[in-house]
């Protein structure tokens, strides 16, 4: 079965005369949406017509991928997979946003130069650590 990847058109494959709309979903919404790909057959072989067809279809994923950032439902994803305790399982993406949430959380200095605000004190009450060792 040959395969040409279609120049200038990443989100585009030729398969045998048709085309086929390809895309990675990307790595934040993965778990949420329920697969890696999507793949299927856009049932023409005419590129005109498959240029129209992918970017309906792209701007549709694309905002379904925003809805799901939106409502949480990525982040229900990620606390499900990080309640496992099994971090090898996470994306980079997922582990950049851990930290950075940890970061946020936790570890960011208080706004005034004087005592932590009280998010930033019960943070670091519960991972042990006192405000003035900051």
């Amino acid at each position: 079965m040959s395969r040409e990847i279609v120049p200038r058109a990443s989100y585009l494959i030729a398969r045998n005369g048709r085309f086929y709309f390809d895309m990675r979903v990307p790595v934040d919404v993965a778990a949420a949406f329920g697969s890696k790909t999507i793949r299927f057959s856009l049932r023409t072989n005419e590129r005109s017509k498959a240029l129209r067809l992918m970017g309906k279809h792209l701007d549709h994923y694309m905002e379904h991928f925003d809805e799901l950032r939106r409502t949480g439902k990525a982040e229900q994803a990620l606390a499900e997979k990080t309640a496992s305790n099994d971090i090898s399982k996470l994306s980079r993406a997922e582990l950049e946003r851990l930290v950075t949430g940890y970061y946020r959380d936790v570890l960011r200095p208080p706004l005034s130069a004087g005592q932590p605000t009280t998010k930033t004190a019960t943070s670091l009450s519960r991972v042990g650590a006192t405000p003035s060792l900051m």
